[in-house]
């Protein structure tokens, strides 16, 4: 069996001590605060938000979590071939993802598309297409 590298999870957890007000290590391993936390490829949009279940996620679109089954990554079985080129790697290291294949038509390209089929696309947030005011 081959031996994997473990996974960085520094600051993907709050400090449960820093919460109570007794933790005060700078290096500390988990986040002091919501500002701190960070997610890894590993555990990004694998599962459901419960809050967002609710309507109550404060995080938005900058979730780690997946709101809406259509956001939920999967990966890839051992010996499943990709459906596309740009799946590849699939979910860590794929290509940006297809906005074709999630058409009603799908992708012209199919296996040969260099973009992701795996990976759910939407459209960016309006803060995201606005474009930057020239400065004078």
């Amino acid at each position: 069996s081959e031996l994997q590298e473990a996974p960085d999870l520094k600051k993907t957890r709050l400090c449960q001590a820093f919460s109570r007000g007794k933790c005060n290590k700078k290096d500390c391993v988990f986040a002091h605060g919501e500002a701190e936390l960070r997610s890894t490829d590993m555990f990004f949009k694998k599962t459901l938000c419960i809050w967002n279940e609710q309507g109550k996620c404060r995080a938005g679109s900058s979730c780690r979590f997946a709101h809406g089954e259509e956001e939920l990554k999967r990966e890839m079985l051992k010996d499943e071939q990709p459906p596309s080129v740009g799946s590849e790697g699939h979910p860590t290291a794929c290509q940006a993802p297809c906005k074709y294949f999630w058409k009603p038509r799908g992708c012209k390209d199919g296996v040969k598309c260099e973009r992701c089929h795996l990976c759910p696309w939407r459209r960016r947030a309006q803060k995201d297409q606005a474009r930057p005011v020239p400065a004078f």
